[in-house]
């Protein structure tokens, strides 16, 4: 009879190979065992079938090799599976080409869900009745659990119903063995839902129901894990996008049931993890899976290779793999679990490798890890505010976060908000109880500075929403301020003016020592060098000079003998800008601003002597300037210096020789407006009325010593 099937299955027709595999399956079901001499010949014989068109001529070969199978000839699976020995060589593959095929694995893929049942169902009871189940247990598994990741629901079933039989056989087995585990400890994640960010059970696949497998279940996938792992993580990094798909399918699978049970193989998961997890065709899956690894794995197993790789003269992609990791194993941890790990971690993300570094990918995960950690330590973290608002007020660095995604400034504010609510207080008032601390380990070292501390300098004190420094936090930095300029790139100076300009906007409290300071470093960036940067760039950092001299005139916060000793050299810096005629016009616009509120506040100071003569000349020059807008401030000026020459004595007949010759000249008039014309006659008016010219120009009777 077995050699009539033998012949038989040459043939082509689909419905004579149907009928043959049932004829095979029963006679494999009466004769049993004594079919052994025979049934390893028929499995062969109707092995091509598995590659037949027709799914039910699949489907019957597989009820046919699955009976046939307990006849004893169980050493058939090695060649169905291609099992290769890893210390014996065959002959044959000396003298000529030597393959095998995996059977099982075209099975397992195959196209009809039909087939990759009877395919679950055949290996399910392979695993449960077959008499040396034990000898292949680690080799059918595998496919079992995988059919658990299969996209038809009835695969999935029937490898769910599978592995339940195998998980109850084990149960019944190791009753003895199992005893105290299953009456004690089964049950340990039960009613431990607060312990967890999004509850004990959310880890589950939707094929479980949210039903926790079996201990059985767990113990038989454990005990075969360990055989399986290096192949699964060599798939996993292999260039095959189906092989790495199910085998990261197989993997959290296998993660799922295993639960604590890979403990002992952390030092070859992590690193693989680390490699994997950007890859996009399966990131999604490795991130689930790390999030399990998370909940059952040991911190202080997992952390040590996580701290290890974070190390700074390591790779920054490396290292950004390792956050990826790291992240997803923080949020499946319970909570309070990763508490003795947080200063370590904390230390390594304040080194300036992290901080300092242009690396987008870096900091978006650092500030991600950093987000979990404060989900899952929350009591210890509050213990390290300060490093945490350090950390996070590094990350909001402008200049260094221009090639981040738009969405990264947000997240670091948002993680602030977290603390700050944590703390029942405002962002601002949180950074504000830390910044003194901040400000000063900056200007401990001005002379390593570069424009990253500037940056977080300029993020400290002027950022939107921020306190205005105190006056305790100005005098500190302007401390230092003259020595730190000069050695910063022009850019970077723009930016720390401002900053600037922020605080002498807030200058109300400042006593008269630090304003001086800070009035003196803003009139000093008004000096142009020949040697410098382009005017058009120059004058960006100017604004911001400009309006911090003027709040702090504005508020009359410097005494005059301060104004006198210095009001020289600042009308040279003021006279220089108005003199910039390559730049644009609210530059100079600004300045005769500046200069209007230097006469409210201190008129009988900054017009004296040859200060004032000078000043005025400046400001004259600019009624012929091309732009209105500037013409109409300086003739405004001009109106101030005239009022001031009426009441003065000694110092008035250069200014108003020089008013009366420039005033005089009918090219003033021409292509300007209503509003200019008008201003320029009654100041004509004014200046007849008051007798023109009184004074030869020449006469130097002012008193040029005060200003010394």
């Amino acid at each position: 009879i077995s050699e009539m099937l033998i012949a038989i299955s040459l043939d082509t027709c689909p419905e004579v190979l149907e009928v043959l595999c049932e004829c095979g399956r029963m006679l494999g079901g009466f004769l049993g065992r004594r079919l052994e001499p025979l049934a390893r010949k028929l499995i062969f014989a109707f092995t091509p079938c598995f590659e037949h068109k027709r799914t039910k001529v699949r489907c019957a070969v597989i009820r046919a090799i699955r009976a046939l199978m307990h006849c004893g000839c169980h050493e058939t699976i090695l060649d169905l599976s291609s099992f290769q020995h890893p210390n014996i060589v065959q002959v044959k593959a000396f003298y000529g080409e030597y393959q095998k095929v995996n059977w099982f694995g075209k099975m397992a893929m195959d196209s009809s869900a039909a087939v990759r049942e009877e395919f679950v169902h055949m290996h399910s009871d392979w695993v449960c009745t077959l008499w040396e189940r034990l000898d292949h247990e680690t080799r059918l598994i595998p496919y079992v659990i995988g059919g658990l990741t299969d996209e038809a629901p009835r695969v999935q079933k029937a490898a769910l119903k599978g592995l339940q039989a195998a998980g109850d056989l084990f149960e019944e087995e190791k009753k003895e063995d199992l005893k105290d585990v299953k009456y004690y400890g089964q049950d340990f994640l039960a009613g431990l839902e607060a312990q967890y960010l999004d509850g004990a059970y959310s880890y589950l696949p939707e094929v479980l129901e949210g039903n926790r497998p079996t201990l059985g279940c767990r113990r038989v996938v454990s005990d075969n894990c360990h055989r399986l792992l290096y192949p699964m993580l060599k798939e996993l990094e292999a260039w095959q996008s189906d092989n790495k798909v199910a085998a990261a399918k197989l993997f959290y699978m296998c993660l799922v049931y295993s639960e604590a049970g890979l403990n002992r193989e952390l030092h070859r998961i992590i690193p693989t993890m680390v490699k994997v997890i950007q890859d996009e065709e399966i990131k999604s899956m490795v991130l689930r899976s790390c999030k399990v690894l998370g909940r059952f794995a040991d911190p202080q197993y997992y952390m040590e290779i996580i701290l290890e790789r974070l190390h700074p003269t390591l790779d920054n992609n490396g290292r950004t793999g390792v956050l990826y990791v790291l992240e997803q194993l923080a949020r499946g941890a319970a909570i309070g679990s990763l508490n003795s790990h947080l200063p370590r971690l904390l230390q390594i993300f304040m080194g300036d490798d992290i901080l300092k570094s242009h690396h987008v990918a870096l900091k978006d995960q650092t500030l991600a890890v950093l987000d979990a950690l404060l989900l899952v330590c929350p009591e210890v973290c509050r213990q390290y505010t300060r490093d945490c608002v350090i950390i996070l007020t590094n990350l909001a660095t402008p200049a260094l976060n221009k090639s981040q995604a738009p969405g990264f400034l947000p997240k670091v504010w948002d993680t602030l908000e977290v603390m700050a609510s944590s703390e029942a207080m405002s962002v601002a008032d949180l950074i504000s109880v830390f910044r003194p601390k901040m400000i000063h380990s900056l200007l401990s070292n001005v002379k390593a500075w570069t424009a990253f501390e500037t940056e977080h300098l300029l993020c400290l004190t002027s950022s939107t929403g921020m306190h205005p420094p105190s006056k305790e936090e100005v005098a500190e930095i302007t401390s230092v301020l003259r020595a730190v300029l000069p050695v910063l790139s022009s850019t970077t100076q723009v930016r720390l003016l401002k900053s600037m300009e922020c605080m002498a906007r807030a200058s109300e409290e400042l006593d008269v020592k630090v304003a001086r300071r800070l009035m003196h470093v803003l009139n000093e960036r008004l000096h142009l060098r020949a040697s410098d940067v382009p005017v058009a760039n120059a004058a960006e950092g100017i604004y911001p000079a400009l309006d911090g001299a003027r709040n702090i005139l504005t508020r009359r916060l410097l005494p005059e003998v301060v104004v006198k000793g210095q009001v020289k050299s600042w009308s040279k810096r003021w006279a220089e800008v108005l003199g910039l005629v390559d730049a644009d016009m609210e530059l100079r616009d600004h300045a005769c601003d500046l200069i209007s509120t230097a006469i409210k506040a201190y008129g009988d100071l900054i017009l004296r002597g040859s200060t004032g003569v000078m000043l005025c000349e400046a400001v004259l020059a600019r009624l012929h300037d091309s732009y209105e807008t500037v013409r109409l401030s300086a003739i405004r000026v001009i109106s101030q210096i005239f009022d001031y020459a009426k009441s003065a004595t000694s110092s008035s007949k250069r200014i108003m020789s020089k008013l009366a010759a420039t005033l005089s000249l009918p090219t003033l008039a021409n292509e300007s407006s209503a509003d200019f014309k008008a201003e320029l006659a009654t100041l004509q008016a004014e200046l007849e009325e008051y007798g023109g010219i009184a004074a030869d120009p020449d006469d130097d009777d002012d008193d040029d010593d005060d200003d010394d």
